[in-house]
């Protein structure tokens, strides 16, 4: 990221403070609903909790040991591809750290998302993934993020929006985000 767009987000030093995050809130994939909590906690330890009427699953990250378990079945270790996206949800200073996480960042053409245009960024990492990054071209915040994994079925797509941007202990959070895969 350049200056401009970690200025947008609060600025490297406030950004550089975060070491712990936590959050709850609800979530709705059509057919269920309930609620989540995440706990973040520098470096590299992440717990994502999701709530419904079937029970409990989670997503767990405590460095390079990570595992995950859906409502009604037990936990199994991460695959490294989920290990590494798992990696980059806990990782607090993720914008400052874009350029030692993928092996190459370019530019692509811009896209617009609903009447904004955006700044177009992708990055590549090992084993066939990469993670393209939307950006408002007027706020310089990250609109949308699609991420890219290659499994057994082909190619799978992950895109997270983000959307009403807040400020929390100096830097701009999103308060709305949206996944879809």
């Amino acid at each position: 990221m350049c200056s401009s767009d970690l200025t947008a987000l609060g600025g490297m030093t406030a950004i550089e403070q975060i070491s712990s995050r936590s959050e709850t809130g609800a979530w709705d994939d059509g057919s269920a609903r309930g609620e989540f909590e995440t706990f973040v906690q520098s470096p590299g330890r992440y717990t994502f909790v999701r709530h419904s009427t079937l029970g409990n699953g989670f997503t767990l990250l405590d460095g390079a040991i990570g595992q995950i378990a859906s409502p009604g079945h037990t936990a199994h270790e991460m695959t490294e591809a989920e290990k590494n996206f798992a990696a980059m949800d806990a990782d607090l200073q993720r914008p400052l750290h874009l350029r030692t996480v993928f092996r190459d960042l370019r530019q692509e053409y811009p896209e617009k998302i609903g009447d904004n245009e955006t700044l177009v960024i992708v990055g590549e990492l090992s084993d066939d993934r990469s993670v393209k990054f939307y950006f408002d071209r007027s706020s310089k915040l990250l609109v949308r993020e699609v991420r890219l994994a290659e499994s057994t079925l082909g190619r799978i797509p992950t895109q997270i929006d983000y959307a009403d941007y807040r400020g929390v202990d100096g830097v701009q959070i999103p308060i709305d985000r949206k996944s879809v895969v």
